[in-house]
Order: structure tokens, then C-alpha cells, then sequence
């Protein structure tokens, strides 16, 4: 990741169902040492498959995409689903 951002690369994509959301607790604590501020670069995310066994665990659901935009992880910032 930091190869890419010395290379120039602003745009990253993760999405809650990766490792239970691991991965975007490890990017977002990466993103922000690689970058001074949270603005100067843009971070996707996606709502849909399965992150636990109920049925608001999945799917696009108003609870579900709540949520997952609204639990951010540390150094994450805001997040919007789209």
C-alpha cells in the first residue's frame, strides 16, 4: 500500500465482509499513516454479502447498509455506501 501511495494511487476499496471486517480496520489504520489528512484520499466500501449469521447481517436491508456506514473503525473516517 505504500508503494502505491508514493506512486500517486488516492482511490482504495475494501468492503465489510472481508475477514469480518478486518480488512477494513487494517486499511483504515494504514491510510491513515501513509496520509496527513483523511481528505487526500477516497475510500470505498460495499454493503451486501454476509458479515454474520442474521438476517439484517446481510443483504441491503436500511438496517444492514445503516450499519455498516455508521460503525467506522479507527482512523476509517466516515464512510457512505453507495
Amino acid at each position: 500500500m505504500r508503494r502505491a501511495v508514493e506512486a500517486g494511487v488516492t482511490f482504495f476499496d475494501t468492503a465489510d465482509m472481508y475477514s469480518d471486517g478486518a480488512g477494513e480496520e487494517i486499511t483504515g489504520r494504514l491510510l491513515a499513516k501513509l496520509f496527513a489528512r483523511r481528505d487526500d484520499y477516497v475510500l470505498a466500501t460495499k454493503v451486501y454479502f454476509p458479515t454474520g449469521p442474521g438476517p439484517n447481517d446481510r443483504g441491503l436491508s436500511r438496517k444492514h447498509r445503516v450499519h455498516a456506514t455508521t460503525r467506522s473503525p479507527p482512523g476509517y473516517g466516515k464512510r457512505a455506501a453507495c
